[in-house]
This record gives C-alpha cells, structure tokens and sequence, in this order.
C-alpha cells in the first residue's frame, strides 16, 4: 500500500512537495491580447482595482455566459486609479467580444460609467508604453489648461 505522502508525487527532503511547471510549445499556447481602455464616470469618481475588475468580470460574464467566459480568461493586468485606465489580459479568439461586453457595463456600485477602449496590443510592454505615453499627453493638456486659464485671470 502507497502512503500518503508518495500518493501526491515527489517530494523535497523538508516535505514539501515540489510543482513541475511545463510551458507549451507556442504552436499550442494560447495567444495573448491587452485591452487598454479608460474608464469615465459621473462626478469623476475614481475606483479601486478591485472595483474595476469586478465590473470586468460582471459585464464579461453577463455578455459571453460562463462557457465563453472561461475561454476569455481575462485578467486585470493594470489599474491607474488617477487616470483612470486599466489593461486587462484575454485571449486573441475573444478580444472583440471582450471589448464589447466592456462597452456595454454602464455602471459600478451605482456609479454611472463609460468604458471607452483605446488601443489593443499584443504585449505587455507595448501596452505599458501606450500608457506612458497617454499620461504625458494628458500631463500637456493639463498644463495647456492652467496656462489658458491663468491668461485669461490676467486679462
């Protein structure tokens, strides 16, 4: 009779056993997608990640069922609560209907809301990049703003 312990498979002289992780050949691996989108909401409230990835999975699971759901495995890769935009991993079968089922959640804990999508990637360091650069962009506009709205105190 097999005891307990070589029952759940090799172990490490401490006990504990040890996890083998495999990575798939490419050819087999499921292909990846990043979904930025920014998203807006009455009254500027900003919301935590957990917030966010809730509503996520809500209007996912709401638009695709649990069955497609499973096949999207979706995952929030990225939250900026001051900015409001976020990353969410999927795959490359279900990005469009990913996109959809985010464009049509209209509200968080009865906030009213808008997911806008931006930009689509197929890395994680393109992604990281389009944000960078959205943030400089909104940091310009901002700047251009004050400037207006100090030249026009003077006047």
């Amino acid at each position: 009779m097999m005891s307990a312990s070589h029952a759940e498979g090799p172990q490490s002289e401490s006990g504990q056993a040890h996890i083998i992780k495999m990575k798939l050949p490419p050819g087999i691996r499921e292909r990846k997608r990043y979904v930025i989108f920014k998203v807006v909401s009455e009254n500027d409230r900003r919301f935590s990640k957990e917030e966010i990835l809730r509503g996520c999975l809500y209007a996912v699971h709401s638009f695709l069922g649990d069955n497609r759901m499973g096949d999207a495995n979706i995952y929030l890769i990225d939250w900026n609560e001051n900015l409001g935009i976020g990353i969410l991993k999927t795959t490359h079968k279900t990005k469009d209907d990913v996109i959809v089922a985010l464009s049509l959640l209209s509200a968080i804990n009865e906030t009213k809301i808008s997911i806008i999508p931006l930009n689509t990637t197929g890395t994680i360091k393109k992604a990281k990049e389009i944000i960078m650069s959205l943030k400089s962009v909104e940091k310009t506009l901002w700047n251009k703003t004050e400037d207006k709205n100090k030249t026009e105190d003077k006047i």
